[in-house]
């Protein structure tokens, strides 16, 4: 186990507030698992703790992921507040970064100009062409997004933000690989994020959703490879990561780690999670106002999640691939309803990995043959 707290905190200051209702959201509670939401809106003495906790543990960089629901429905006052309180806070020479995820339904002017000048990267959510991004992505009043997440984007290239655009691959999109990675190219995008749309545990299932089976989702890596391959001009973060476990060095994801627990996630109403996917009252390890990091650390509830990474069946132990995935994310294990323990993963990664590796080692040669620094964003960008 870590022995010290992560750096790294994902936060939900608008807790699982939203302006969008889409059908294969994970960060939305369901009814029958949490009893009491976390409040609409983190108020500022609580952002204030949050900021000073974070930033009193000194480590040379802090990084804050501004996450949801929406975080823009906090709104910009609240950005600003934020920002100096970490001035407020900050040792001299302590790095901080921010990160914002957002639909771009708020983003303007404003927006654009605070988010260039604090040197925020934002992650735009777009699920590719009109078409796929309005099935699943519309508003709670049911009126299509795509032309404000396509708004959005102009916006955030207009003013020169380091963004990059976050898209979930369904079921009918599997097969479009070739394709989304050349809209996103034409639109100039630098970096692109493909994430498979997956059920959580306990989700309402009253909208039946196309996930990507494990074939699908392994057949569309391959066929996005290869569409990377011949053009890379956009980056792909995940290949990035596969990369550096071909480099023996560690994954930049926590996805390929041999552990997780490299991130807190805090919610509106202060609560600490140790991950995203799991906001629920079983993986509660306290609050942020009032319960020190090293109780949080030493919680048991936190050593279990630690564990279920660890425990990895026989067959990725013996797997030759084993040091490129570490068995995936723990959600596609313990999870019932995101499919089979293991193979979900595991057979979507053989796939992927047979068909990729004799490329990615060429990339390793590449790499080990003019290393500069993390040498393995140079080449593979």
């Amino acid at each position: 186990m870590p022995s010290s707290p992560p750096s790294s905190f994902l936060i939900r200051p608008a807790g699982a507030a939203c302006n969008l209702a889409c059908t294969y959201c994970y960060a939305a509670p369901p009814s029958d698992r949490r009893e009491d939401l976390s409040p609409a809106r983190m108020d500022e003495s609580l952002l204030k703790t949050v900021v000073c906790r974070a930033m009193e543990l000194r480590t040379p960089s802090t990084t804050f992921v501004w996450s949801g629901g929406e975080p823009t429905l906090a709104g910009l006052d609240f950005f600003r507040f934020a920002v100096s309180a970490q001035r407020r806070f900050g040792a001299p020479g302590q790095i901080v970064c921010n990160a914002l995820q957002t639909n771009g339904l708020l983003l303007d002017a404003a927006w654009t100009r605070f988010l260039k000048e604090y040197r925020f990267i934002v992650g735009l959510s777009m699920d590719g062409m009109e078409e796929n991004h309005d099935r699943h992505r519309r508003t709670t009043s049911g009126k299509p997004s795509w032309a404000e997440a396509r708004r959005a984007a102009r916006l955030l290239q207009e003013a020169g933000v380091d963004f990059n655009i976050l898209c979930a691959v369904t079921g009918p999109m599997a097969d479009q690989a070739a394709d989304l990675y050349a809209f996103f190219r034409k639109m100039g995008i630098r970096t692109a994020q493909f994430l498979p749309c997956f059920h959580l545990e306990g989700r309402p299932r009253s909208v039946a959703l196309p996930v990507p089976t494990p074939e699908q989702w392994g057949r569309f890596l391959c066929d996005l490879f290869d569409a990377w391959w011949t053009a890379p001009q956009t980056a792909i973060p995940f290949f990035d990561s596969v990369l550096h476990t071909f480099l023996g060095l560690p994954s930049p994801e926590c996805t390929l780690r041999d552990t997780c627990g490299s991130y807190w996630a805090i919610d509106a109403d202060g609560s600490v999670y140790p991950c995203d996917f799991c906001m629920a009252p079983e993986w509660r390890l306290g609050n942020i106002a009032c319960d020190s990091w090293e109780a949080m650390l030493e919680h048991p509830v936190r050593r279990d999640f630690l564990a279920l990474k660890r425990s990895l069946p026989s067959a990725c132990l013996s797997c030759e691939w084993l040091r490129q995935c570490y068995g995936g994310c723990p959600r596609q294990r313990f999870v019932p309803s995101a499919g089979p323990p293991g193979p979900a993963w595991c057979d979507s990664m053989r796939l992927f990995l047979n068909h990729t590796t004799p490329r990615f080692e060429e990339l390793a040669r590449r790499c080990r043959g003019s290393f500069k620094g993390d040498g393995a964003r140079e080449v593979i960008a």
